[in-house]
C-alpha cells in the first residue's frame, strides 16, 4: 500500500486556500440536519474544515500532513472556531463505529494505491452513522493527465505524478464502472464528472454523493435477493 505526506507550506496558491464551489452545495444541504457531526478527510490545511465550523458544525478535520493541521489550527484560533485536529492515517481511522453524520473528502482518497483506497472506503463505511452522507471526488480516467502518466504506473489505474512542490504522490483513476464497484456498499446517490480549471490546464474529477443505508434497511434488501 502506497502512502505520501504532503507539504503544504509549500501549497500557498488560490487554488488550495479558498473552499472549492461544490462543497458550498453540501454546507447548505447539510446545514438543515439536526445533527452536524463532520469528518473533512484528508482536510489539508483545512479550507473546508473551517467553511463547515464557521457555519455551526462540529467539524473533525484529519489528516496524513503534520504541518497541515497546525496551518489549520492557526486558523482556527485566527477565527475562534473549534476544529478537532487529528494527524492518521485514512486507511486506519481512529473513530468508533457511526461516529459521523458526513464526510467530506475532496480531493484526498485517490491519493494511494487500489488497496489503500478500497481500505478507506471501508473505514468511511464503518464510522458513518446510518443514513449519513459523504461527498467524495476521484479523479477520471479521461482526465489528460491519466494517459501523459502511463510510464510510471505504480499499481493497478495508480501512477506516480508530479505534484506543485515538487514531490511525486500517487494517483488513482476511476471510470464510472469503478466508481459504481468502489462504493457498492453504498447507496449511490448520484456520480457526476466534472471538470475543473485553474492557471495552467483543466482536470477531469468525479463527484460522488453516497448515502449509507440503515442496517434493518440493507439486510432487508438482501433477504429480497433469495
Amino acid at each position: 500500500m502506497i502512502e505520501k505526506i504532503w507539504d503544504w507550506e509549500k501549497m500557498n496558491t488560490k487554488h488550495w486556500q479558498e473552499p472549492a464551489d461544490e462543497v458550498y452545495y453540501y454546507l447548505y444541504k447539510w446545514s438543515t440536519k439536526s445533527s452536524k457531526k463532520i469528518l473533512d478527510l484528508g482536510s489539508g490545511a483545512g479550507r473546508h474544515s473551517v467553511l463547515f465550523a464557521k457555519n455551526d458544525f462540529d467539524v473533525t478535520a484529519f489528516d496524513i500532513s503534520e504541518n497541515g493541521l497546525e496551518i489549520l489550527h492557526k486558523k482556527a484560533q485566527d477565527f475562534n472556531l473549534n476544529i478537532k485536529a487529528i494527524k492518521g492515517n485514512m486507511t486506519r481511522l481512529p473513530f468508533g463505529s457511526q461516529t459521523f453524520d458526513f464526510i467530506l473528502a475532496y480531493n484526498s482518497i485517490y491519493h494511494t494505491d487500489y488497496e489503500g483506497v478500497i481500505r478507506t472506503v471501508y473505514e468511511m463505511k464503518r464510522i458513518l452513522k446510518d443514513n449519513g452522507e459523504a461527498f467524495i471526488t476521484m479523479l477520471s480516467k479521461d482526465d489528460a493527465s491519466y494517459k501523459e502518466n502511463f510510464d510510471n504506473l505504480i499499481s493497478e489505474n495508480t501512477f506516480r505524478k508530479k505534484e506543485e512542490d515538487g514531490s511525486y504522490w500517487p494517483h488513482f483513476f476511476v471510470d464510472y464502472k469503478k466508481v459504481r464497484e468502489l462504493f457498492k456498499c453504498f447507496e449511490i446517490v448520484s456520480i457526476k464528472q466534472v471538470e475543473h480549471y485553474d492557471d495552467t490546464r483543466s482536470f477531469l474529477h468525479y463527484n460522488i454523493h453516497i448515502r449509507k443505508e440503515a442496517a434493518e434497511y440493507e439486510s432487508s434488501k438482501m433477504a429480497s435477493m433469495f
